[in-house]
């Protein structure tokens, strides 16, 4: 005890406070960073794999005779409530410790927008990986039926019905 009767913390409870402080400040920012950062350097990987441009080409071309098919309406609008489900957790956290003039519209906006890149930049990583199987498959076909011809396209007409490079990315992208 002090020579007033209070008690101090001597100098070695003080360095794990201050430890303490630091490790809690280090994992708010870490945890929110670190699948962006995973996410960045896949990206990376999957950009130079061979074939990474067919998956992105088969990701960001539409079809524009399946948009008349009501199925596909359907299935997109189910990603994007599941998409924004999830993020919708975090609005309520957010609105739950806001005060109550708070601008809830621009976090909203915010986190929405947030959400819409985070969800581009994971399909194209997905999709580049994706091209690259595909790709690797495509080519053994051709190995495996003596063909050494690649097209470049998605057609694989009547002259190489056995190795469709369309099939083989369908195929990839159901698993």
């Amino acid at each position: 005890m002090s020579a007033e009767g209070k008690t101090t913390l001597p100098a070695r409870q003080y360095s794990y406070l201050a430890a303490a402080i630091f490790l809690q400040n280090f994992r708010i920012i870490w945890n929110p960073t670190f699948p962006y950062l995973v996410l960045v350097i896949f990206f990376f990987r999957g950009i130079t794999l061979p074939g990474f441009d067919r998956g992105l080409e088969y990701l960001f071309v539409p079809e524009w005779g399946r948009l008349l098919d009501p199925a596909v309406w359907l299935d997109a609008a189910t990603q994007i409530f599941y998409s924004f489900g999830l993020a919708f957790g975090c609005l309520v956290a957010l609105a739950s410790y806001n005060p109550v003039r708070s601008n809830f519209v621009k976090v909203a906006l915010f986190v929405s927008v947030t959400d819409f890149f985070t969800s581009i930049l994971t399909a194209t990583v997905v999709f580049s990986i994706l091209g690259f199987k595909a790709t690797i498959a495509y080519e053994e076909c051709l190995r495996a039926h003596n063909n050494n011809t690649i097209a470049t396209d998605f057609s694989g007409g009547p002259e190489n019905n056995t190795c469709d490079f369309r099939q083989f990315l369908q195929g990839v992208c159901m698993y």
